[in-house]
């Protein structure tokens, strides 16, 4: 089943084109599918108003691409905005693992003395002001 008509219009020289509505997808969703595509696709971006982008994708010479590339395409967009949402609901939680981590090994930066009055600098810097190191079964 090819989709087509208002969702994707298909040229003779194999490249296609089709809306993409940054409102409901996002801008960020939108630049990571391309660049998951740009390996076998030229892709080009352009506004059409303040609520579409319009989408260009044409397959690289003698590259190996999906037989419907631009149905890839659009399942690969859908992917990325999940994973844009998935990394806003979770990024918290992945930076205090890392931080946790960090601590756990006894990881500690050293910094050079202080230029202007060449004098060693305090530990001030790494006190753990997200209590980090309390947290527990993480």
């Amino acid at each position: 089943m090819s989709i087509s008509g208002d969702i994707l219009t298909e040229f003779d020289d194999g490249a296609c084109q089709f809306l993409v509505n940054f409102e409901l997808y996002g801008i960020v969703a939108i630049f990571k599918t391309c660049y998951a595509f740009m390996g076998y696709c030229y892709v080009y971006l352009d506004y059409v108003d303040d609520k579409y982008i319009k989408v260009i994708i044409k397959k690289k010479d003698g590259k190996d691409v999906p037989p419907n590339f631009a149905e890839e395409f659009l399942n690969e967009l859908v992917n990325q905005r999940l994973r844009v949402d998935i990394n806003k609901e979770t990024g918290r939680i992945r930076e205090m693992l890392v931080a946790k981590a960090l601590l756990g090994v006894g990881l500690k930066a050293r910094l050079p003395a202080d230029i202007e009055t060449a004098q060693p600098l305090t530990d001030d810097y790494i006190a753990d002001e997200l209590n980090i190191s309390d947290l527990k079964g993480i």
